[in-house]
């Protein structure tokens, strides 16, 4: 699928500002099928990471001060 150049797999951390102004992070994992006469599909699964996200920058936040 020319949109992915070619990559089977495509993943990425979105942080999203909700409407009342709080903070919130997606994990997304797409992955891409090739189907017959050079057409294609994907899927995609999106996951709630904002716990772990702020986890680490409360490690972060311990470690330099």
């Amino acid at each position: 699928m020319e949109v992915w150049q070619g990559k089977a797999h495509v993943e990425g951390t979105f942080r999203l500002v909700l409407p009342d102004d709080r903070l919130t992070w997606l994990r997304m994992e797409c992955n891409t099928v090739a189907r017959a006469g050079g057409t294609g599909m994907f899927y995609s699964t999106f996951y709630d990471v904002t716990t772990q996200r702020l986890q680490e920058q409360q490690l972060r936040d311990m470690i330099h001060n």
